[in-house]
């Protein structure tokens, strides 16, 4: 994929977060800027990943449930092709547990990074907050997480990134 059409991409997502609900209607809302890190488990029957969130209201462990993914071009895995996904997601934090809808984008990783050197293969995804519990019941919000899949080996990856966005509790 080419970096001007990754580029193209990661504006939409962008644009996607900021519309959508109002954020400040009722409650508190809470600016979110932390850095995570995540790994991945080559698939058995269903894709998902897990990972930590570094600091702030949102510190604890997440992840990330796939629904439905689709490959471009359809059904080619090669390196440099792209992929994009729903999800569900869920941060577990010692206030409660936050959860979410998740839309993703990424550069496919097979093969791309398998010693430090190597490129990062980068992704992208967008959360519609719609509740939780505890602390988050009734929470609502946009989180925007974007990374690099750092070393991928034949059965997973890690990656890093950051987590940005705002949560608004009742």
């Amino acid at each position: 994929m080419s970096t001007s059409r990754y580029g193209l991409m990661l504006l939409w997502m962008v644009a996607f977060t900021w519309v959508g609900e109002g954020l400040t209607e009722a409650g508190q809302c809470h600016d979110i800027r932390a850095d995570l890190d995540r790994h991945g488990e080559e698939p058995t029957t269903a894709y998902a990943f897990s990972g930590t969130i570094s600091s702030g209201l949102l510190r604890g462990s997440y992840s990330v449930v796939v629904n439905d993914v689709a490959v471009t071009p359809a059904g080619d895995l090669s390196v440099g092709g792209s992929y994009s996904y729903l999800a569900g997601l869920t941060i577990t934090t010692d206030h409660g547990t936050l959860t979410g809808a998740t839309l993703g984008v990424g550069v496919l990783h097979a093969q791309i990074r398998t010693t430090e050197l190597a490129p990062a293969a980068p992704f992208a995804e967008t959360h519609s907050v719609t509740g939780g519990t505890g602390r988050f019941a009734g929470a609502t919000g946009r989180l925007f997480m974007t990374g690099d899949h750092l070393v991928v080996t034949p059965t997973g990856w890690d990656a890093e990134g950051q987590v940005n966005g705002q949560v608004c509790l009742p």
